[in-house]
């Protein structure tokens, strides 16, 4: 009978060092779960800032790309435009009739 409060002893002993460890580790692991939680955010948000900034980059790029081929079609629209008037009045001047 003498063995068992050591058997119990014993026991209580490995139980506590085991939990003890376990609980350690959680916190520690709880840790590191953190810090890589927050790293990966803060890179997500540089990332985010990157390719916001390259859109707003090309954005205007397209903006201004689009103005200028818009003023290219609005001058050869002119162009045209002279072009058919000044058949239209040659047409009528001199009776040359020029087919479209």
């Amino acid at each position: 009978m003498d063995k068992i409060p050591d058997v119990i002893l014993v026991g209580l002993s490995v139980g506590v060092f085991v939990g003890g460890t376990v609980w350690a580790l959680a916190w520690w692991l709880s840790g590191q779960f953190s810090e890589i939680r927050s790293f990966v955010y803060q890179q997500m948000s540089r990332v985010e800032v990157n390719i916001l900034d390259k859109l707003e980059y090309h954005e205007k790029h397209d903006d201004s790309r689009f103005d200028d081929l818009n003023k290219e079609l609005w001058d050869i629209k002119i162009r045209l435009a002279s072009k058919n008037i000044r058949i239209k009045e040659l047409e009528r001047k001199g009776g040359v009739k020029i087919d479209e």
